[in-house]
């Protein structure tokens, strides 16, 4: 006999088991059904173990209550080691169970228990994973200070059905569990629906003034209808409204009026008896029409049919005078969920309220789903009639954008998702809002989104046979309304793609003319498909690439060969042969396996992976080389020659991915199978793809020696000499054998301007750029390089390549402007085909890291000349990350300068340091004259004269090249801080011959030259040259909106004025300069400025024995800094400041900084103004 279930506060336990449906089809029913029966009993066994009450089972779960919480999570812990020691035992028969449980007071009727308690543990149950229990907060509060249980807080989740978030815990039920680093799954975050919610807000306003009014709420399923609704409810709450929700279900047979009844029956127990017994008035007989159950409420209202009828109102009345009243003092939100499954009654009613509403204190909100919809169902009708009549507003919510998904996951994870993983799941889900979630909390839970500490993973790609449970099964039950040829068809269609053409289905599809047609309707109708963007009925594309993720994942394997079989043979029957077509044959297939055609197969995978190569897609080319390759390879006699040509293209496409490592292996390899069938061709083109490898690896020699070899085999091939050529010339130039590197680009020119070839011609173009470039011809190589980046023949890679070479001669003209936007535009391009890289490939490569380092050198220079540091030092980091590993020396060599420059100013000497030791500094042989020139150039900004500098270098007059002009400038600039005449004096000529050459040149870096000319000029004498140059460096930065430079020029003309004994001229452009380098956070020139305000301070002995550096400290604290800003002014720690502040108050006699501040005015070590 069963035990009587308990009363009062109760914890209710639901299990359910994870993948039986998957089971049955994996195992076979009668195996199935075994595997299953063993759980229960084990299950039942716990159950009565922990005293527990079954109340009863639903499918293949439990519904327990326990008059303990202690018990009833006992009681999970020992189902989940059951079943856990089981699978140990005999892994055929695992199958997980979730658990989840909650406490409060239930309702016990008929052998069941109801209420609120019972729905929230079985939506707990829902949010489990399989092998997982989760528990309320109401039980995590029951347990206390419980030590024989270990919880993990795993966040607040929304439950459907209940406004607030709930928050939930873990047990951690295996011996060695511990809390993981991932963070709470919450749900559903509400995230991007302002404007909707705003309207929906309004609705509560008018309601509170008696003017109620119904919204409809439509849109696909999962898009988030319920989530608004939920919120709206919550927003209710907040401004007193009383929010009740009904919901209509799928299922036919229900009770009519099934939402209203719901309503009611809530809003009769949450009014005060007095509060409801008003409300009710006379209206209780006819609410008890509609709404039966009520009358255990109300025992001594007489039904309806027991009275006359002049003394009863209709149902319909009663209830509207039933919410007219209740809402008087508090008034009311009704939500109605699901009203595309209402009943006929139900809507009925709805039509009748919707008449009256704008008199009523009453907001009504119904959710349907519009993809559910008949246009000959009653709802529609209904819907049409509410429209026409104007009794409702309609609300129509669309799936996300890519902004909206960013801002979901990062309210659902706690963290700035990355932007590759966000464009993934968008493209995946559509921006369907339960999609995504249901994606992020699988992905989640397979540890592929975090790492151990919590940090967001690179996620490649999302696998078809890897959907989520939820998300099949939601997609399931909509399939399975479908007639049986409709979902044929739809197999067939999920095959060709997420769009496909009505032809071509019509060849790979068993479903034939009309029949076709009309699976093609009904998918239509039920929205699992739609027409393409082309507004054709030739064209359809599946709603959500989830959707046809899900048809193909339910596919027997051998099934889903044979139909990409006839695929392909469908494909290759095709006249208009395009790249497009070629990548689907391709998919196609490599999809087959062992059922395709190994021939076909192979040509049409190296057909796609030359489109790709040819589009810069290298990923994907490197993929469709690689299958071909594993089949030729299997297929004997293959042709050797045709095998070096698929290995060869795959190893242009890994050096394109600055996979250099691979390349190198498959262009020898290439090679020597070149070699071995004797085509000379395909040898020279191989040691052209190597020479392009020598040459962005940084080995000049090894490249020229590559070059050599490949115009010897074809000496009369003149599109392959002018490549030659081009790539000759660029590594002369990297010699810096520039007379050499001239000759070749006027061969390179001359060739291609006598070819029809306009990739020679672009690339003939670019090295002329490169060699203008490098010898800082900037008018030529803008020049040169807008020739390619404009081209109306050229692939965009190149375009892209010429347009941040353009942008880099722009700056260096001057125009920051232009080449600010030139380089933001390429830096951009480079950026998402890197992140593209990231989503598709696995591992990811860094997709040429030199072309993406370069394209960031443009802003680097008009982000430093405009004194944005902290700017400059980001998008430089970046692209130093970008460098790979072993870092790429040619990115290395063309960023550390830039980037040691914005650290410097910013007086980040340490990182600067670092950074030099690391990637540019002697440890690696790089670099070593900047590295000596910056090292003494940081001890001057930290005030330290003693470092030594020596041999500093003096690029060579007559060649100065882009690349000595860093060294040379530093060096002068080196000279300039440590106050070094000698060393200045070194620099004269070379200053002399680059600013006469920047005048024609280069004019953006006259203003550099002309402010470092002008402080050599001062440093050896010679004030009368100086004045000139500096006003005119002073002229050129206010022009260019060259802030740094316009700060540094205001110093050097400071030291001027100072040199010429123009006390009051010296003080007003330190104080200027002052300015401007506190607004740039410019710390590196505060002990240059010191020492000359203190040379610019009338001599007065220092009183009590104070050191000058400790008048300085004096002097800015009085000026209002903290100990950490002057501890950034001067280099030193905090700590440091503060041990000599309290030295420094010691010596002076005073006891707090107020005292000081009062002694330095005193005393006159601190002026009013300074």
């Amino acid at each position: 006999m069963p035990r009587e279930l308990p009363q009062g506060t109760v914890t209710i336990l639901f299990t359910d088991a994870v993948e039986s449906t998957a089971l049955a089809t994996a195992r076979g029913d009668e195996r199935a059904h075994v595997i299953l029966q063993r759980q229960r009993a084990l299950i039942r066994q716990q159950i009565e173990e922990h005293d527990g009450r079954e109340v009863k089972t639903m499918g293949d779960g439990f519904m327990v209550a326990f008059v303990s919480a202690r018990q009833g999570v006992a009681c999970a812990i020992g189902i989940q080691r059951a079943l856990d020691q089981q699978a140990r035992h005999d892994a055929g028969a695992a199958l997980q169970v979730r658990v989840g449980l909650n406490t409060g007071e239930a309702i016990v009727e008929g052998g069941d228990l109801f209420g609120s308690v019972v729905n929230a543990a079985a939506r707990v149950m829902h949010k489990a994973t399989g092998g997982q229990v989760l528990v309320s907060e109401s039980v995590h509060a029951v347990l206390g200070a419980a030590t024989e249980f270990q919880l993990a807080d795993r966040g607040r989740f929304r439950l459907k059905g209940f406004p607030e978030r709930l928050r939930l815990y873990e047990v951690l039920w295996r011996p060695d569990a511990q809390a993981a680093a991932t963070p709470p799954l919450d749900a559903s975050p509400f995230v991007r629906r302002e404007q909707e919610l705003a309207r929906l807000a309004l609705a509560l306003e008018q309601a509170s003034g008696a003017r109620g009014s119904l919204l409809l709420i439509g849109g696909e399923a999962g898009v988030g209808k319920t989530r608004l609704a939920e919120e709206c409810a919550i927003e209710a709450q907040r401004r007193g409204v009383l929010a009740f929700t009904g919901r209509c279900y799928e299922d036919a047979g229900g009770p009519p009026y099934g939402p209203f009844v719901e309503i009611l029956e809530a809003l009769a127990r949450k009014l005060p008896p007095d509060a409801l017994k008003e409300a009710l008035g006379d209206a209780a007989a006819g609410i008890m029409e509609i709404a039966p159950a009520l009358s255990r409420l109300f025992p001594d209202v007489q039904p309806a049919a027991e009275k006359p009828a002049f003394a009863t109102q209709s149902p319909f009345a009663a209830v509207r005078a039933f919410l007219a009243r209740a809402g008087s003092t508090h008034p009311l939100l009704l939500v109605l969920e699901d009203l595309q499954w209402a009943d006929a009654a139900s809507l009925q009613f709805l039509r009748f309220l919707a008449r009256d509403l704008r008199a009523l204190p009453v907001a009504v909100i119904a959710t349907y789903r519009d993809d559910a919809l008949d246009a000959r169902s009653s709802i529609s009708q209904a819907l049409d009639e509410l429209h026409v009549k104007r009794l409702a507003t309609e609300i129509d919510l669309k799936p996300f954008g890519v902004d909206a998904v960013e801002a979901l996951l990062q309210a659902t994870s706690g963290r700035q998702p990355p932007r590759a993983v966000v464009r993934l799941l968008h493209a995946e889900t559509n921006g369907n809002a339960f999609f995504i979630e249901e994606l992020y909390r699988h992905l989640a839970e397979e540890g592929r989104l975090f790492d151990e500490a919590g940090e967001w993973r690179p996620v490649r790609r999302i696998d078809e046979d890897a959907l989520p449970k939820g998300l099949r099964l939601v997609i399931e039950r909509r399939l399975s309304r479908l007639d049986a040829a409709t979902r044929r068809t739809l197999n067939a269609a999920a095959i060709l793609g997420s769009a496909f053409d009505v032809d071509l289905l019509e060849t790979v599809s068993t479903t034939r003319g009309d029949q076709l047609l009309d699976c093609l309707d009904e998918a239509e109708r039920a929205q699992i498909i739609r027409p393409d963007a082309d507004g054709t009925d030739a064209r359809f594309r599946f709603a959500h690439p989830l959707m046809r993720s899900a048809i193909v994942s339910a596919l027997a394997s051998a099934q889903r060969q044979r139909l990409h079989v006839r695929a392909a043979a469908a494909f290759e029957g095709r006249a208009d042969r395009s790249p497009v077509l070629d990548a689907e044959l391709a998919r196609h297939y490599r999809a087959a396996g062992r059922l395709a055609d190994p021939l076909l197969a192979i040509a049409a995978l190296r057909r796609a992976g030359c489109a790709a190569l040819d589009a810069y897609a290298n990923v994907e080319a490197i993929g469709h080389f690689e299958a071909a390759l594993k089949l030729a390879e299997r297929l004997p006699g293959f042709a050797t020659a045709e095998l070096a040509d698929i290995v060869h293209h795959r190893g242009q496409a890994q050096y394109r991915l600055g996979d250099w490592s691979r390349s190198r292996e498959s262009l020898d390899r290439a090679l020597a199978l070149y070699t071995e069938a004797g085509s000379v061709p395909g040898q020279a083109q191989v040691l052209y793809s190597k020479s392009s490898l020598a040459t962005f690896d940084s080995s000049p020699s090894d490249a020229l020696l590559f070059l050599a070899r490949a115009r010897d085999l074809m000496p009369d091939d003149q599109p392959l000499k002018a490549l030659a050529l081009q790539l000759e010339s660029q590594n002369l130039v990297d010699l810096r054998r520039y007379a050499d590197a001239a000759r070749a680009v006027d061969e390179a020119l001359a060739i291609a301007d006598s070819v029809d070839d306009a990739y020679v011609r672009n690339h003939a173009r670019i090295a002329s750029g490169y060699y203008a470039l490098a010898t800082l011809d900037m008018p030529r190589a803008v020049d040169d390089f807008s020739r390619v980046s404009e081209a109306k023949v050229a692939q965009q890679h190149e375009r892209m390549a010429a347009a941040s070479r353009r942008a880099i001669a722009l700056a260096c003209m001057g125009e920051l402007d232009a080449a600010a936007a030139g380089g933001a535009y390429a830096r951009e391009y480079f950026r998402s085909m890197r992140e593209a890289d990231d989503v598709f490939s696995d591992p990811a490569p860094e997709r040429d890291p030199y072309e993406f380092g370069l394209s960031c050198m443009a802003e680097g220079i008009t982000t430093i000349v405009r004194g944005r540091f902290s700017d400059a030092y980001q998008f430089l980091l970046e692209a130093m990350e970008a460098c790979g590993d072993p870092p790429n020396v040619r990115v290395v060599q063309t960023l550390t300068p830039m980037t040691v420059q914005a650290l410097y100013h910013l007086g980040r000497y340490d990182e600067a340091t670092s950074l030099l030791q690391i990637m540019g500094g002697p440890a690696n042989g790089r670099r070593p004259a900047f590295w000596r020139l910056y090292h003494a150039l940081e001890l001057a900004a930290r005030g330290d004269d003693t470092g030594a500098v020596a041999d500093l270098p003096v690029p060579p007059p007559n060649h100065p090249d882009i690349r000595s002009l860093p060294v040379a400038m530093l060096a002068a600039e080196t000279a300039v801080a440590r106050r070094d005449a000698d060393a200045a004096r070194l620099q004269v000529d070379a200053l002399e011959f680059l600013h006469e050459q920047g005048l024609v040149f280069t004019p953006g870096w006259v203003v550099l030259t002309s402010r470092l000319l002008g402080a050599v000029y001062i440093l050896i004498g010679s004030e009368l040259r100086a004045a000139p140059v500096l006003e005119a460096a002073l002229s050129l930065a206010r022009s260019q909106g060259a802030s740094a430079e316009l700060a540094l020029t205001h110093l050097e003309l400071a030291e001027l004025h100072a040199a010429r004994a123009d006390t009051a001229a010296s003080r007003a452009d330190l104080a200027e300069a002052g300015k401007l380098f506190s607004a740039l956070g410019m710390r590196s020139c505060g002990a240059r400025v010191r020492a000359l305000a203190r040379r610019l301070r009338p001599a007065a002995p220092l009183a009590d024995g104070l050191t000058e550096q400790e008048a300085d400290i004096l002097r800015a604290v009085a000026s209002g800094l903290t100990n950490r800003a002057i501890a950034l002014e001067h280099a030193r720690s905090e700590h440091a400041i503060q041990r000599q502040l309290t030295a420094i108050y010691r010596k002076i006699g005073v006891e707090n900084r107020v005292a000081a501040i009062a002694y330095a005015y005193r005393n006159r070590i601190a002026r009013d103004g300074e």
